[in-house]
């Protein structure tokens, strides 16, 4: 594991010097969280529900046309109802056939078969990079920030021993190039 932790820093370490701008990807998946916690097929079931519902309406909306004029306002309103919500359901449906292709098409962006790795387990896969990624890149900053505290703690030793007065032999100040008794 810490082979694969050392692996992963230097390959941060090397994106970053080369290509900077592609640290803060993950800013460009945004809704990938939410994305995470869709279950497609409960969307699916749910979007059949709809579907049979809105045939239930329009079977209704033809038995009462057996009711003579009695039922005459009731038609008038599922009629109305119907036209709307029919192009409200057609829309819907048009959506979730677009999410199962897109979410295919992102199962075989990353070599995986959709029926094997579905899309579920595609986004928490996802997830858990850039959480991984964000934390490595983390730990990078933590890194860079610890050694140039080093570098410049070291280098005010250096610059501390170098003012500071070295006795001759003689018992007199050093007059040596680092000394600032000169």
């Amino acid at each position: 594991m810490l082979q694969n932790l050392m692996t992963g820093l230097s390959v941060l370490q090397s994106l970053a010097g080369k290509s900077p701008e592609l640290l803060d990807f993950h800013e460009d998946l945004g809704s990938l969280e939410a994305a995470s916690k869709l279950q497609l097929k409960a969307l699916a079931e749910e979007q059949q529900a709809v579907v049979k519902g809105l045939e239930k309406v329009e079977q209704e909306l033809t038995a009462s046309e057996s009711d003579g004029p009695v039922s005459e306002v009731f038609r008038k309103t599922l009629k109305e109802f119907l036209d709307a919500s029919g192009a409200d359901v057609r829309s819907l449906s048009a959506l979730y056939v677009e999410v199962g292709r897109s979410a295919d098409a992102l199962s075989l962006y990353f070599g995986e078969d959709p029926a094997k790795y579905p899309f579920e387990q595609v986004a928490s896969t996802l997830l858990t990079f850039v959480g991984l990624f964000r934390k490595a890149h983390e730990e990078n900053l933590k890194q860079i920030e610890a050694e140039r505290k080093k570098a410049l703690k070291e280098a005010e030793k250096e610059a501390s021993q170098d003012r500071t007065p070295v006795k001759s032999k003689d018992g007199g100040a050093d007059r040596s190039p680092r000394s600032p008794f000169k």
